[in-house]
């Protein structure tokens, strides 16, 4: 099952206990959860900048793909250079985009195919942009920007029923899809729309925890976590 399910069934039995907060609707959840999947992604990228060293932390968002020109255009999800480009072998220096203009125009420093240089440039996307051209294709390892989470569910009969990742339901007269603008039709197959945490590691998933349930107004110090993941069966610490 999803984590992200887990954590929802945590965080409704903590706030209960609590008596802070006991009702809140999954799409509140929803944003929850990206914002502190926001917040611990901006926590780990400020340690890669410092050491430039990818984490246990980062790996699950370690990525390689390749540019060519005249593009150089990067994924969607692209947040971050891992180490240089590679082109046939060779490293392709990064620089910025003084240097860039400089090198390009000196004869005595004008990049070669065999010591090309690269610069990132941003125009609503990002692109990477190697010189010479015919540097084409470049193999780049990015870090990618974390996904969406989401958790999914269907009411019938006044209960809620989440969907795992992937899972495929068949939609039956009554239930009701608070998350879909259109309803799906009586009969259809359903496929869950459920997105869980990318970070697979028991402290991050621990950090997740502590970012969600602050978020929802309540300390950690208040609740006996130990006793809350028994009773959810779900590895919090």
């Amino acid at each position: 099952m999803a984590y992200i399910i887990d954590l929802y069934n945590v965080i409704l039995n903590v706030t209960r206990k609590d008596k802070r907060g006991n009702a809140f609707s999954v799409g509140e959840y929803n944003n929850i959860c990206n914002l502190s999947v926001k917040e611990l992604f901006t926590q780990q990228i400020a340690k890669f900048q410092l050491t430039n060293i990818v984490s246990e932390s980062l790996v699950p968002f370690l990525r390689e793909t390749s540019v060519t020109s005249p593009a150089w255009d990067l994924p969607d999800d692209f947040s971050h250079l891992v180490g240089q480009p590679i082109y046939n072998s060779t490293p392709v220096d990064i620089v910025t985009e003084n240097e860039y203009s400089f090198r390009v125009w000196d004869e005595l420093t004008q990049p070669t195919t065999d010591y090309p240089i690269c610069k990132l440039e941003w125009d609503n996307y990002y692109r990477l942009v190697c010189y010479p051209a015919s540097v084409s294709p470049v193999d780049v390892r990015y870090l990618k920007t974390p996904d969406t989470v989401k958790l999914d569910y269907y009411v019938y009969e006044g209960i809620k029923h989440f969907l795992d990742v992937g899972e495929n339901h068949t939609v039956v007269s009554g239930e009701i899809y608070p998350l879909e603008e259109t309803q799906p039709t009586v009969g259809s197959v359903y496929t869950s729309k459920t997105v869980d945490f990318e970070w697979q590691s028991e402290p991050d998933k621990a950090e997740l925890f502590n970012l969600v349930l602050k978020k929802f107004g309540i300390a950690i110090t208040d609740i006996n976590i130990e006793q809350v993941a028994e009773q959810n069966k779900v590895n919090i610490i």
